[in-house]
């Protein structure tokens, strides 16, 4: 049996409903992500989904904005899509560059998700 475009499509509008928040940390170890992992190393900032797209077939972006008054001081290292706000629900992790925010830096955060 073969998935249509229609059905990919809809398996896309429930992960938008399901993804609400990313969460930055500073952990950049372990590099890589293992499907039992369920939250980040250390979760430092949640920060709601700012905007959701699903104007291309196939594909949901999530974007979030860290403002340059927040996460001063730390080394943004991983960051992670979840659920809820309390970081339960993960759905993926990714090792980032090592980032140093401070009050120059505003981070703008995108992530696309395809079903192929």
């Amino acid at each position: 049996m073969t998935v249509t475009i229609n059905g990919k499509n809809w398996v896309m509008d429930q992960l938008g409903s399901y993804i609400n928040y990313y969460q930055f940390g500073t952990a950049g170890s372990p590099r890589f992500t293992t499907p039992a992992d369920t939250s980040l190393g250390s979760p430092i900032l949640t920060k709601s989904i700012t905007d959701k797209d699903r104007s291309r077939s196939q594909n949901l972006t999530v974007w979030t904005v860290i403002p340059t008054t927040e996460a001063n001081g730390s080394v943004i290292a991983e960051v992670g899509l979840f659920n809820t706000s309390t970081g339960s629900g993960m759905f993926a992790r990714s090792v980032i560059p090592d980032t140093e925010k401070n009050d120059l830096i505003e981070i703008s955060f995108g992530y696309s998700i395809t079903v192929i």
